[in-house]
């Protein structure tokens, strides 16, 4: 079993597969998922009931495995209260851009081939849905490459002065050597 936050293997793997400007939609209860979304991307259903489970959870552990490079929502209404929306904006990283855009944009954001992946969710809220670009993964070099001729300049220096470096005794992997070993 892996140790991660989450263990649905086909979610995972939809994970695995999302590159940098891939897009992920979160879709509530109320969404039309198969009929609004890419042909191409692949349905994760996580709606076991109304209001299980809720997108904001969904949302605070993908967001752990993924960078978010930009979140696209729907705009509501003036006189609406949208408590979701705080919500993910308390979950997303502080520097993530957040765009309202109007429903025939979200729903023309999700039949995009760049969609690959639609979590169905049983958030029954209004205005639920969230659309994550993925941002890319910076690596950083886990090792400094030693600079070109340090160790020539050791191996002179080693044998210019006698020193050279202490012999290492094997490391066996049970308290006696092999037979015929030292």
């Amino acid at each position: 079993m892996i140790k991660s936050e989450i263990l649905h293997p086909q979610l995972l793997a939809a994970l695995a597969k999302a590159g940098h400007k891939a897009r992920i939609l979160f879709s509530d209860a109320n969404y039309s998922f198969v009929t609004n979304s890419s042909p191409r991307a692949e349905i994760v259903y996580l709606n076991l009931a109304p209001g299980t489970v809720p997108s904001p959870e969904i949302l605070a552990r993908v967001t752990r495995l993924i960078n978010v490079e930009q979140a696209t929502t729907m705009a509501w209404p003036d006189d609406f209260e949208n408590t979701i929306h705080k919500e993910y904006v308390d979950i997303l990283p502080d520097d993530t851009p957040m765009d309202l855009v109007a429903r025939a944009d979200v729903y023309a954001a999700a039949k995009s081939p760049d969609t690959l992946l639609v979590i169905a969710s049983g958030e029954t809220r209004r205005f639920a849905n969230i659309i994550l670009t993925v941002g890319p993964v910076i690596v950083q070099a886990a090792h400094k490459k030693a600079p070109a001729g340090s160790l020539r300049r050791g191996l002179f220096f080693a044998w210019r002065t006698g020193l050279s470096a202490p012999r290492r005794r094997p490391v066996w992997a049970c308290s006696k050597p092999p037979a015929g070993r030292r």
